[in-house]
């Protein structure tokens, strides 16, 4: 716990088990609440749903199994095993049962797994592969005394016969069974409607939820195209990469459970903000300011008003940077009133707003600050208190930029916030 201000990106992996080894459908239940705990972990996409990937592994469920064989009529002996494979060839099926007869194993009943894509986001529903059980039992007296040992030979060899993209085997054993997919935690129960079968019952699980960075695809080239830009420049700009043949890839930044307000700031925005707050109590969130003293001043008015905040910025010792960080990460307090210092490295997903009590000093900063909020999904605020002093003030300082094309880059949507387009600006190009 000493550690808790030094986080870094990664996967987040669990696993619990009943020391008796006695199954129950209560520890997939588990299973689920503890994945789903796992939001923060990795990346969402656009659509919202779509992420890295997540997934639990479960002890074989031979009462759920047995009972799913059953309604196809088979009655599954003593020993078998499950194997789940992911693919969107049909003919893969065959390979599969060869080298189970290589191995003297035998397949008894390809079931195709029941999904509800529903669950799935735009992204992962286009590379979705069919998902199936292929029910395994040994075919000899020396294969039932090596039967695991056999089903990992037999995926192995399989693996290295199938050279296709759209082919996976998660598991393959008698004694384990995987589900997973390229989906939020929240929505592998909606996905998998197996995971709420009350014959369900494990007594071991295992999960995880992938992280993986940029740099898996080779050679990438990450865009941020300022949106201030217009669009022929936008244009331009991918046009150039077309010309050298690569792929472009577009995102776009419209998350649902994000609610985005902008309005005038009135005097310095307090009684604004406390009035926000009020929507908010005992909710956690973070309030940007431009300068250090600001932020200061604030958390001091906010606690005044009796709530539980701290300023955090880059004047601060170390000390005390971390005390704000550590107390807000574990829940000790409710407000981080910061400047843009604060934020990178968060491993926070129930952040349930983001004040802004001037305009950011650049479009893609306030998309990374605001964005902060909601990552776990559920409902989340954003507020904006602008006013047309906000723009003297950026210019400031946009004009001790040394580089003048960069500088100019900066400028350009600000010059766009004047009068009355300061509110529109920003929540034309979020929604």
């Amino acid at each position: 716990m000493s550690k808790m201000v030094d986080f870094k990106d990664n996967c987040g992996f669990g696993v619990i088990a009943d020391i008796k080894g006695n199954p129950t459908h209560e520890m997939v239940n588990d299973a689920l609440t503890a994945l789903e705990r796992m939001m923060h972990r990795g990346a969402i996409a656009a659509d919202g749903k779509s992420g890295d990937g997540s997934g639990l592994l479960f002890s074989l469920p031979k009462d759920f199994f047995r009972k799913k064989a059953k309604e196809f009529g088979i009655d599954l002996p003593e020993q078998f095993g499950v194997g789940v494979i992911f693919l969107k060839n049909e003919k893969h099926k065959q390979i599969i049962e060869e080298f189970c007869e290589k191995n003297d194993l035998k397949v008894l009943l390809w079931r195709e797994v029941t999904v509800n894509t529903n669950a799935l986001g735009e992204l992962a529903l286009k590379t979705m592969p069919k998902i199936y059980h292929v029910f395994i039992v040994p075919n000899s007296i020396i294969a039932t005394k090596r039967f695991e040992e056999l089903l990992y030979l037999t995926r192995k060899e399989i693996e290295n016969a199938i050279d296709d993209k759209d082919f996976y085997i998660p598991t393959f054993s008698s004694k384990k069974v995987a589900y997973k997919g390229l989906l939020m935690p929240n929505h592998i129960k909606e996905f998998y409607p197996d995971l709420a079968d009350k014959d369900f019952k494990v007594y071991l699980f295992a999960l995880f939820k992938a992280f993986i960075p940029k740099k898996k695809i080779k050679n990438l080239v990450y865009l941020n195209v300022n949106p201030g830009t217009c669009r022929s420049e936008r244009s331009g700009v991918i046009n150039k990469f077309k010309e050298k043949d690569n792929s472009i890839f577009r995102g776009k930044i419209h998350r649902e459970n994000l609610f985005i307000n902008a309005t005038l700031r009135q005097g310095n925005g307090y009684q604004q903000c406390l009035q926000f707050l009020n929507n908010h109590q005992k909710e956690q969130g973070i309030i940007y300011t431009l300068s250090r003293k600001k932020t200061e001043d604030l958390a001091e008015f906010l606690q005044k008003n009796g709530y539980k905040s701290r300023a955090y910025h880059a004047g601060l010792n170390k000390e005390r940077r971390h005390r704000a960080f550590r107390d807000f990460v574990n829940d000790e307090i409710d407000i981080v009133v910061a400047t843009i210092a604060f934020g990178m490295g968060i491993d926070k997903s129930n952040i349930r707003f983001v004040v802004h009590m001037s305009l950011p000093k650049t479009m893609e900063g306030y998309y990374q600050e605001m964005g902060r909020a909601g990552r776990d999904g559920l409902p989340s605020e954003v507020l904006l208190l602008h006013s047309s002093a906000d723009v003297g003030v950026l210019g400031g300082f946009i004009a001790d930029i040394e580089d003048e094309e960069y500088q100019e880059y900066i400028y350009h949507p600000i010059l766009a916030m004047r009068g009355d387009n300061i509110c529109n600006i920003y929540i034309y190009h979020i929604t």
